[in-house]
């Protein structure tokens, strides 16, 4: 008997060893995957960021010759690059226009690709390949059907009536069934603050609901903001959202004002037929990324038809580097803005069936004026047209405060911050500061700029003409140093202008100094303090 309990005590004893050195065997395995998992994420990342390297080697090259070329020599052993000549390049499609890619038979867990503008992707397939290289017809279609490719934004109407009516729609799924609970708004939400509850939205105002039969009564003012009479966007039509997250049901269609009648008509129905969701998902890298403040945090992003405003459509917002959304079969155009990067856009075709589909973009690092801090700023260079006088250059004002004021004609902020440039000309001026307002390169003449501006100066500068040197970039479209991305002027790529209005300052040493603004009486503050130290110091 006491044979038998030892046995048993023995046996459990062994049992129990094994149990706990499979555990660790397994933990061990874990551990190892997971070493390995972020083995083969380095990898190819370095393989990414060596792909970057000789793309931009190659496009500063063909910026310096003016064409490209007819084979692709640079590290395409060492890195098995594949390359594809452009042909009839614009400035439209750089972003759409693989250049070069990883071949697949090399590395069948997925290639990265290189686009003529310099920016990334990786493609997980040669599926995933193919999707890269039909951007551009996608992007034409949307041309064809809307006459742009990013579409304009939408105008302000002042309306001079009474705006009235909704539209009934009847909500349907693809068997032509009624569809009852599908949630409808103007958008659609994803992302990290919004849960399923608010995942469909109207501008302003709670979503709406079908009922049992299918049917929803939409008032024009949820979609069209005519509540009240005065500026209210009636010139555009818009996208309506409708989900049924339960059942992944979704449709995106558009809508115009002329649909919505009026209140004692109810013959207005339109059918909305639902289609099975593909989940839209992936992520941002950044294998061009260096400084901790380029690092990725966070990511928005939006679908909306090719051609359209981005205002129509369904978004996404996280605080890590990836974005989800539900769409149904069609084609979308998908921008991508993360945190301290350029913005990226993506045109994807969703075929009907297909439940996913996964992105993998690489972002570049934007290149931003406080790079060239303390250091000497950059010759004015390519200015076609002076206004007020000039030409001058850096040089000759050493010993000045000067402020570069980087603006646009087509920029309804710069025109808006111009009278507060003008104040800070005014009040400086005999102290020793020189303001030059430095518009891009999309206007021919001086001339041209004063029609552009002529409506601003009368409504908002009190008839104001510019009281200081106003400087027209010129150039054409000129790259970005460092990166494949063209801005219009060589003056505005020189000093990185990536938004308007940049204000710039330069203290009298000849040194850039500050970025500041003037859209506030406390930003106008800072920046007069900004100025007063900069006068302050030593000339030369």
């Amino acid at each position: 008997m006491e044979h038998a309990m030892d046995h048993h005590v023995n046996y459990r004893i062994r049992r129990g060893f094994c149990e706990a050195l499979a555990i660790l065997a397994i933990t061990a395995m874990n551990v190892m995957a997971g070493v390995s998992e972020k083995q083969d994420e380095q990898t190819r990342l370095i393989r990414g960021a060596k792909v970057r390297e000789a793309l931009l080697q190659m496009i500063e090259r063909v910026d310096a010759q003016e064409v490209w070329p007819q084979q692709f020599a640079s590290a395409s052993e060492e890195l098995g690059l594949v390359y594809e000549r452009p042909n009839g390049l614009t400035e439209d499609t750089r972003d759409l226009t693989v250049v070069v890619h990883e071949q697949i038979e090399r590395h069948p867990k997925g290639v990265w690709v290189g686009y003529a503008d310099g920016h990334m992707e990786f493609a997980a397939s040669g599926e995933g390949l193919a999707w890269c290289m039909e951007q551009i017809a996608i992007a034409k279609r949307g041309i064809a059907k809307y006459g742009a490719l990013y579409g304009e934004a939408p105008k302000l109407a002042v309306v001079k009536r009474e705006v009235k009516g909704a539209l009934i729609l009847k909500i349907l799924d693809e068997e032509g069934r009624p569809v009852a609970g599908a949630q409808v708004g103007t958008g659609g939400y994803f992302g990290d603050d919004y849960p399923a509850e608010k995942r469909v939205q109207f501008d302003e105002m709670e979503k709406l609901l079908s009922g049992a039969d299918g049917l929803v009564n939409v008032p024009v003012e949820r979609v069209f903001d005519v509540k009240d009479q005065g500026w209210k966007y009636l010139s555009w039509n818009r996208s309506l959202y409708v989900l049924h997250e339960e059942r992944g049901l979704v449709a995106l269609e558009e809508f115009a004002p002329s649909e919505f009648s009026a209140e004692d008509d109810a013959s207005k129905l339109r059918e909305v037929r639902l289609r099975p969701a593909c989940r839209v998902f992936g992520e941002v890298s950044s294998v061009g990324s260096s400084e901790a403040a380029e690092k990725l945090t966070e990511l928005s992003a939006c679908a909306y038809a090719p051609g359209e405003h981005w205002v129509r459509g369904v978004f996404s917002w996280r605080k890590r580097p990836e974005f989800e959304m539900k769409l149904p079969p069609g084609e979308y155009a998908i921008r991508l803005i993360a945190r301290k990067h350029e913005m990226v856009h993506r045109y994807i075709r969703i075929a009907p069936g297909q439940r996913e589909y996964r992105l993998a973009v690489d972002v570049e690092p934007r290149i931003l004026p406080e790079r060239l801090f303390g250091r000497p700023a950059p010759e004015l260079r390519s200015i076609k047209e002076w206004k007020n006088g000039g030409p001058v250059t850096l040089a000759e004002l050493r010993g000045k405060v000067v402020l570069l004021d980087f603006w646009g004609s087509w920029c309804g902020p710069c025109l808006a911050a111009m009278p507060q440039v003008m104040k800070l000309h005014d009040k400086y001026k005999d102290r020793g500061l020189v303001v030059i307002a430095v518009h891009d390169d999309s206007l021919g003449s001086i001339a041209e700029m004063e029609q552009k501006v002529a409506k601003a100066r009368e409504e908002h500068w009190d008839g104001r003409d510019f009281p200081f040197l106003v400087a027209l970039d010129g150039g054409g479209q000129v790259r970005v140093a460092g990166s494949g991305k063209y801005v219009r002027g060589a003056t505005t790529a020189a000093y990185f202008i990536n938004y308007y209005p940049t204000t710039l300052l330069v203290g009298r040493d000849g040194k850039l100094a500050a970025n500041v603004e003037v859209y506030t009486p406390e930003a106008v503050a800072e920046t007069e303090k900004a100025i007063e130290k900069l006068l302050a110091a030593e000339g030369r």
